[in-house]
């Protein structure tokens, strides 16, 4: 699975997290979904994204929906754990939680209270990637995150620092930056479509995929449309 983890590609799913009229995870709807997705051909499992819903969730929560995507997916293919969070210390506890349940690769947004300008961004990252022995997915949100974002420089100057860092989750709406990332970083590390919106163009530029919330719905058509 390494090898497939250091290439993220395809049409990854950020999977919703269903809840029971308890208020608790719901483990049997929840792994229904995996499979569906599975079946449907995706290439990637993401658990507690955006989708997933990662800021209402507890570390109690995120460890137990780590632990069923990892035991439902069985290694078919990649899963990608949201570790996100507000401080750079809760990050290596969360990369080092999902490292030790068996995720593939962690899939982390910049910070959302604070404002990091890109140098103090980039040593979040650093510090991180260089903690815990995971393969790390950088995720960005301007609009969900104060307007946080990673300079294309920045960006390779981490993946040129950081091995472990191989890709990049763009979900900043903004085409200009994401062919930035493709022409300065492309090569080096994957650049995915975190916006419905821009997919294709993101593909037809160089991307090597996407991060699309519609694959919770419509994970066939996603899947068939990027082999064209």
């Amino acid at each position: 699975m390494d090898s497939i983890v250091l290439e993220p590609n395809g049409i990854i799913a950020p999977v919703v997290t269903p809840f029971d009229r308890k208020d608790e995870i719901n483990e049997l709807v929840y792994r229904k979904l995996i499979n569906f997705l599975l079946d449907s051909g995706i290439h990637g499992i993401f658990a507690a994204g955006s989708q997933g819903e990662f800021w209402a969730l507890s570390k109690e929560e995120k460890r137990k929906l780590f632990q069923i995507t990892v035991d439902e997916v069985n290694g078919r293919v990649p899963v990608y754990a949201g570790t996100g969070a507000e401080s750079t210390k809760e990050v290596v506890e969360l990369n080092r939680m999902a490292k030790d349940l068996g995720a593939d690769a962690a899939s982390i947004i910049t910070p959302y209270f604070v404002r990091p300008d890109s140098e103090g961004l980039f040593e979040h990252y650093r510090i991180v990637a260089s903690s815990v022995d995971i393969p790390v997915l950088v995720y960005i949100n301007p609009a969900r995150t104060g307007g946080v974002t990673l300079g294309r420089d920045y960006l390779v100057k981490l993946a040129q620092e950081c091995s472990n860092v191989v890709g990049i989750k763009d979900s900043s709406g903004d085409l200009s930056l994401t062919l930035e990332y493709v022409t300065r970083c492309g090569k080096r590390i994957s650049v995915l479509a975190g916006r419905d919106s821009i997919i294709f163009h993101t593909l037809v530029s160089g991307g090597r995929g996407t991060a699309s919330a519609c694959a919770n719905v419509i994970p066939k058509l996603l899947v068939s449309s990027s082999r064209n």
